[in-house]
């Protein structure tokens, strides 16, 4: 007898005699991520080969745990779709044909989590107002209940102070991923605005404001004042933070526009847009416009304080007695 690479001839009866088991390999598609987790589904490809010389490959055997019993599939390869999330172990081994048998068993590790991590953000509140300087804690908390979190990025740390130094609209973000790559991004929307006092009469922002039984509608708006053409109309007002300190660089405008009436509808036509300035002496911002060079009508006094707050004001010019 002739023993080559493991096969036995018998060349007395001219056949030979194959005992040697066929080997199996299997591959990932898409391949796992450098944590060892998909985060889609998965095709497992397992192909088999016999010596070179032996008798071929007859099946594969799989099984799928946990729970899965034994698959046979003829021939020398065969493909499993994972598509449910878990973590599974699939074992496989082949078998010629002559009954040599794969032993160990193969087996590969599949993890797979469809699942994005959640993300709860306690505070900031969506849509909430915060006064200038504000303390403020960021509240916030991250987790994933199948690959567990990985990496996770936010605007402040859980229990740090946010962003309230600056007047106007902000996002508070937290970005997490989790090990199969999963991501949650979580925008909160809120805004740092003034402690906003009127300095005009009666309480307004004015300094002739019409008595409060007087201020009937005139068109969308009550009318708060009226001016006689050529007399200046001053608008005061403080802004202070969350600690009643008086904050004097704000960037509050006025915008002048004349209101027509066309119809049931109003029309505007924009005549100035001014900057108002700080009076350190009495810790006021105040402007005085001048009407001379306005028709007599009805104009809209629009105040934005650059925190992201407006207040309309709508007045009345009227003619210049007769001399």
């Amino acid at each position: 007898m002739l023993m080559i690479a493991g096969v036995l001839g018998l060349s007395l009866l001219g056949w030979a005699v194959d005992n040697v088991p066929p080997t199996s390999t299997a591959t990932v598609a898409p391949a796992p991520n450098a944590n060892g987790w998909n985060n889609t589904g998965v095709t497992v490809t397992i192909t088999a080969s016999d010596n070179p010389g032996g008798s071929g490959v007859q099946k594969i055997y799989y099984k799928l745990e946990p729970d899965g019993g034994v698959v046979e599939v003829n021939g020398t390869l065969a493909q499993v779709q994972i598509n449910q999330e878990g973590i599974y172990t699939l074992e496989f081994w082949a078998e010629d044909n002559n009954g040599n048998v794969e032993t160990p068993h193969n087996s590969v590790e599949i993890k797979i989590d469809l699942t994005p991590p959640v993300v709860f953000v306690e505070s900031p509140e969506e849509g909430a107002e915060y006064h200038l300087r504000q303390p403020v804690e960021a509240q916030w908390f991250a987790f994933d209940t199948v690959s567990g979190v990985d990496a996770t990025e936010a605007s402040t740390l859980s229990g740090e102070k946010i962003l309230t130094e600056e007047p106007g609209f902000h996002v508070f973000v937290v970005r997490t991923r989790d090990k199969a790559g999963n991501e949650t991004v979580v925008e909160v929307n809120y805004q740092v605005v003034y402690k906003i006092i009127p300095a005009g009469a009666q309480g307004t922002f004015v300094d002739n404001p019409l008595p409060p039984e007087a201020r009937t509608p005139k068109g969308k708006l009550p009318l708060l004042a009226r001016y006689i053409q050529g007399q200046l109309i001053e608008i005061a007002f403080v802004l202070k933070d969350y600690f009643d300190e008086i904050y004097p660089d704000g960037v509050p405008t006025l915008t002048v526009t004349e209101v027509k009436f066309e119809g049931g509808r109003e029309r505007h036509v924009i005549w100035s847009w001014l900057t108002i300035p700080y009076d350190p002496d009495e810790g006021v911002y105040r402007i005085y416009y001048p009407t001379a060079e306005r028709k007599p009508g009805i104009y809209d006094l629009w105040l934005g304080f650059g925190d992201g707050t407006h207040v309309r004001i709508r007045v009345e010019v009227v003619p210049r007695a007769e001399d």
